[in-house]
């Protein structure tokens, strides 16, 4: 009995140290999205805009892709296909140096 008691210890302890090891994982990953927020540039030089979504959740810097739709501009991600606003897009495509892309509303953006 005392050497079954014994083993159940043993393997509460290793599904804790599991849940603690999630948990550490979890937090480091919360860690760097709020640092990819907080470091997000939405044109790097002269280059394309990047996409905010793909920044913060994965630390990539995805070019987005300019798409009519109608008489409206969007800009499109190719890699989570998320759409930015066409008043942005406008705005880019005519040079505007005022452009302010915007990281999606989920991640603390306006």
């Amino acid at each position: 009995m005392a050497h079954s008691r014994l083993q159940n210890t043993i393997a509460e302890i290793a599904d804790l140290e599991e849940q603690l090891h999630q948990l550490r994982s979890q937090r480091d990953g919360q860690l760097d999205a709020d640092r990819r927020l907080r470091d997000y540039h939405p044109k790097v030089g002269t280059a394309a805009y990047v996409c905010p979504n793909c920044w913060i959740l994965s630390g990539e810097h995805v070019p987005l892709a300019f798409i009519r739709f109608g008489s409206e501009d969007v800009m499109r991600c190719p890699k989570c296909c998320r759409d930015f606003g066409s008043a942005t897009a406008k705005r880019a495509r005519s040079g505007s140096s005022s452009t302010a892309l915007r990281a999606p509303r989920e991640f603390g953006g306006g």
